[in-house]
Order: C-alpha cells, then structure tokens, then sequence
C-alpha cells in the first residue's frame, strides 16, 4: 500500500515544476500571479483559489493529462488534509467499489506466491496464522483465498496497531471487508497496558505460521522488509514460536478483540438485544441500501414473524414474544430519542423495497413484508419525522454505484456492518467493530456525505411523501387495498 502519490497541492505542483525545470518566478510571470503562486506552493491559499490557480496551469498546458489529473487530486488532499482524505477514500471505495483489488503479489523464496503456499497446505491440516500488521492487499487477499471453503480448518489472528496516515482503520477495514464476516478470521487492537505510549506497541510486519495434520506439526516465520517479498526464517527450528506469539500477544490488556467475541445463532431476537446496547442514547448514523429493520412498527414485526415459518407451539409463542418485545424496545429508542437519528439512502432503494418488500437486514425468520405493510412502514416513519426534529432522512441527489452494506455508525462506541448473507450462509451476517477511531472516521464520513451529496431533511421528506403517494394509488388502481 504506497501511500506517496498522495500529496497536497504544494507539493505536486512543487514536484512537477521540478521535473519540468520550471522555478517559481518564470511560472508566475506566464500566469500573472507571482503572490499567489507562492502562496499555494506553501498551503497557504483558499480552496477556491487554489482550483482558479490549477486551471490557470492546465490552460498552458506544461503538464501531461496524467499529470493535470494528479494535480487536481491534490486539491481534495489540500483541502482535508492527508489523514482526513485518506480514510475518507478508504470508506467511499469499501462502500462503494467492493474489495480491493491486489496490485502487489508476495513471493516467497521457494518461488511461489503467499496464497499458493497457504492453499497448498494440506486440506486436512489444521492451519493457525499469527499475523502482525500486515496491512497489505496482497496477503489480505491470500487469507481470503485459504478461508474461501467455508470446511477449511484455519484461524487467523491479526493483530494491528492502527497508525496514520498509512495503517489507519478505514483503510484497513478496506482489505478486510469480505474477512471480517468470517469467524475464523479474529482481528485485534492495541489494549490498555499501551495508552499514552510514545511509540507503536505493535510494529513491523510479521506472520508466524503453523500447520498442524496428526502427529506432524510445522512452522514458519516470516517478515515483510521491502519491495514485494517475505523473508522467511530459516535458520534452526521455528517450533514453539506461534505459541510464543500468541501468549505475548494475547496477555491480559495488551490487545482487544477489535469485532464484537462469538454469539449465540443469529436470529432476529438476539440481533435486537446485541444493539440495544449500541443504540441506546447515543447518535446514531445509518448508510444503508434501503430503510432499515428499526424503522418497521413493532406490529408488523410480529406478523410477518408469526406467519414466517416460527410455528404455534408454546415455546414458538414465548420467542416470538421475546422478539417482539425486543423490537419494540429499539422501534422507541429510533423513533423517540433525543439523540440524533439519520438515515442516509439513495432514492432507487426505497423504490426497490416497495417492489420486494425485503431489507438488507431482514431477518430469515420473517416473510417479506405485504404490500399493505410497506406503505404502513413509510407512513410511520413520515408520521415520527413529523414529531422528532432529532430523526431525521438524507436522500443522494446523485449515486450510480450500489451500496453493498448497511452500517450503523454508534457515536463513539463503533460500527455495525449489515451484509445479505444469502450466497454465503457460512458468514456472520452483520459484526459490530468496537473501535472509537473507526466510529469517529465513519460519522465524519457520513456527515460529509450528508452534507455534500444528499438533499436537506425537509426535502427528502417531500420526496418520501410524493413516493408514498404515487404507490398508494398504485394499489388502489389495483385493488390491493380494501
């Protein structure tokens, strides 16, 4: 993950002038600006300026369109500074674009790739991975490779010291984004014996591997040192180093499991009660492909429950009471709280449940909600718009990509990630990640977004009514609705 092209306008357009022997003074003679060109070359200049100043030099054309290109990326650089910049890229693309495709392969001395060397390992091994940083496509993609059937017997604990601007957790989460649903994979983050330390307590980038099949156990150990490569140990024996590594990695308080630890079956009831806790009097943030569970009456929870399959025995009553109750609990804290509520959405997804009558969050349990439901669904959440300035709904003006996840952002408590889990049963179907930098990245992104992509509450409110009222005649014409 090189991270040098990215720089502030200053600096590229420092660097160009250098490789193109312009100085200063001769580039602000042809554009008339001395003062100012001096100024933007130290940061000191508006944004606004700064872009009048960028078509200024594209206009006399001293760059190649390459070039012009990366000039204009640094703007955005300059105006949010690297840190900001970078972990706001990270998230748009991991929200966005899907994974991150690999553009560096690790080869090992033998040859072969990282991926091809763990696939290789004998499908009855049991394979235990220790990995320390490591912040790379590559390998990332290589676990993914080894974790690809789900019958695989592998764990891989990754622990990360997060660091800006080139480790940050955004851009992490990034590389991770089809890992983290998988139990196997368990990520850490520094504990509390390392708050308020000078210096990282976890650094370099290390992975000890061990493959254990009967009897035969064998280790490896290697580093990353530069370039494209892993260094493996190979003087003496590796025996006893994973089990050294881990007992120091994992002594009390000097890591924190990063996901939320192993859960009972995941069923509708338990998703209520595990964000319960999250979303209790705290702001809450939702980017989601559709409308989320939380905004569904509690009532209609309950039918489409009761009629999904969960039977009529008496222990199916008490569950279903159970959830329904559950539900109800978080239906008052969404739509009632003092805290802010905000939920962000593109306008062809709330065309898109009407038709379906599903949520990314659906749970199995339940049947897709009627036609009938669904317009109950939006008139409810008009109604609680009406009386709570503190909820409140955000539509893109503009978003041709589709949204893979739904995240729910918990003021300084984490992030939820909602996936569909109907092609990959095997994963977790959501893993709230407790870290309050990544929540403080996400509500920074979200409040970007708000502002800069989205309409104002009152007119996403408009729209929602106009939208409810065009599928309300729509059933009506149809008969839908007595």
């Amino acid at each position: 993950m090189t991270l040098c092209r990215y720089q502030t306008f200053g600096d590229t357009l420092t660097r160009l002038m250098k490789k193109y022997q312009l100085t200063a003074s001769a580039l602000g003679a042809q554009l008339g600006c001395k003062a100012a060109l001096r100024r933007a070359l130290n940061e000191d200049i508006s944004d606004a300026k700064r872009r009048e100043l960028y078509r200024a030099i594209c206009a006399l054309h001293l760059f190649s369109p390459e070039e012009e290109t990366e000039l204009k990326g640094s703007i955005c650089v300059s105006k949010l500074g690297l840190s900001r910049y970078l972990y706001l890229t990270a998230l748009n693309q991991l929200l966005y674009s899907g994974s991150c495709a690999s553009q560096d392969t690790y080869w090992l001395d033998s040859g072969v790739t990282l991926s091809d060397f763990l696939t290789g390992i004998s499908p009855e091994a049991e394979i235990s991975i220790i990995c320390i940083n490591c912040v790379f496509p590559a390998i990332l993609d290589a676990f993914h490779a080894l974790l690809k059937d789900p019958t695989r017997r592998a764990e891989i604990r990754h622990y990360i010291a997060a660091a800006e601007p080139d480790r940050s957790i955004s851009q992490y989460l990034l590389y991770t984004k089809e890992l983290i649903f998988d139990e196997r994979y368990i990520p850490f983050i520094p504990g509390k014996i390392f708050d308020n330390t000078a210096h990282l307590p976890i650094d370099g980038n290390m992975l000890i591997i061990r493959s254990r099949s009967g009897e035969h156990e064998q280790e490896y150990f290697f580093i990353i040192k530069t370039g494209n490569s892993l260094y493996q140990f190979l003087g003496g024996n590796c025996k006893g180093t994973y089990h050294f590594y881990r007992t120091l990695l994992d002594s009390p308080d000097s890591s924190v499991p990063l996901r939320t630890g192993a859960r009972p079956p995941v069923d509708y009831s338990n998703t209520c009660l595990d964000l319960l806790g999250y979303e209790l009097n705290r702001k809450t943030l939702v980017l989601s492909p559709d409308l989320s569970m939380a905004l569904v009456p509690p009532s209609i929870v309950r039918s489409s429950i009761a009629e999904g399959g969960s039977g009529n025995s008496h222990t199916a009553r008490l569950l279903l009471d159970r959830m329904e109750s559950l539900h109800a609990k978080r239906y008052d804290y969404t739509q009632l709280s003092r805290k802010e509520r905000a939920l962000l959405f593109a306008p062809d997804c709330l065309k898109r449940f009407l038709h379906t009558g599903r949520l990314i969050d659906h749970c199995a349990e339940m049947r897709a909600f009627t036609p009938s439901e669904r317009l109950l669904i939006i008139n409810a959440m008009l109604t609680h718009l009406e009386q709570n300035p503190n909820l409140s709904i955000h539509l893109f003006k503009m978003h041709p990509k589709q949204l893979q996840l739904q995240v729910r952002c918990h003021e300084k408590l984490g992030v939820t990630l909602y996936r569909d889990s109907s092609d990959n049963p095997h994963l977790l179907p959501y893993v709230t990640l407790q870290s309050e930098t990544l929540a403080n990245e996400m509500a920074d992104y979200l409040l970007y977004s708000r502002t800069t992509h989205c309409m104002s509450r009152e007119e996403s409110i408009d729209w929602l009514k106009r939208v409810r009222d065009e599928y309300a005649k729509c059933l009506e014409e149809n008969h839908i609705i007595a």
